[in-house]
């Protein structure tokens, strides 16, 4: 999503972000270094009171990147993860319950809400999200949400579990229809699938896509 990327990951529910949380994508806070004072291998940064999480998040990033290459061919060159508690998070990421969120090159996940065995998932649908915003640039508003969500779920296998049992209006959000767009592209041939991916990542197709 064009400014910023709100995962809905674990406890959270979809509730939170058809009831309008989601809000204007307006770009996140800055952050105050004081607040992360600590440097972990992985481009993480971390809260005093978020070191065992971001830990196992550090530990997590490479095999997040080679998941990233591995499904899309892309991965964010530029970024840095920052992670601390819920108090510190809700400051920079206006959105209640939210379990991580992406804006440009920052990556911020609130060790309180993030599940130890959806930390590699969080971090792949985020990056996803980081590596289409760097590669299309001032030209992101042409990626539409359902793709650059779908992108994302289809990636990390995560970010749309608040859509089951979901009622009609919520089926029609970005993240609803994220699901579709994940099931769209298991079905592609890999050709087809690459055409598509590199029109979302590049905005240059690789023949005639699918639609």
């Amino acid at each position: 999503m064009a400014g910023m990327s709100l995962g809905m990951l674990g406890r959270l529910t979809l509730a939170v972000a058809v009831s309008g949380l989601l809000g204007a994508c307006a770009g996140l806070p800055p952050a105050h270094p004081q607040e992360f004072s600590s440097k972990l291998p992985g481009n993480v940064v971390t809260a005093p009171d978020a070191a065992d999480t971001a830990a196992r998040i550090s530990a997590a990033v490479p095999s997040a990147l080679l998941q990233l290459e591995s499904k899309l061919g892309y991965a964010p060159q530029q970024f840095t993860i920052l992670v601390c508690s819920s108090s510190c998070f809700q400051r920079h990421v206006p959105v209640p319950g939210a379990a991580a969120a992406q804006a440009d090159k920052r990556i911020f996940i609130n060790a309180d809400l993030v599940l130890r065995d959806q930390i590699q998932g969080v971090l792949v649908h985020e990056m996803a999200h980081a590596a289409i915003e760097e590669r299309r640039g001032r030209e992101l508003h042409k990626v539409p949400d359902w793709a650059n969500e779908g992108i994302a779920v289809w990636a990390s296998g995560v970010g749309t579990e608040g859509c089951d049992g979901a009622g009609e209006g919520a089926q029609a959000h970005p993240l609803c229809l994220a699901r579709k767009t994940s099931a769209w592209l298991d079905h592609l041939t890999p050709a087809a699938r690459r055409c598509w991916l590199a029109e979302m990542f590049t905005g240059q197709p690789e023949g005639v896509c699918p639609t």
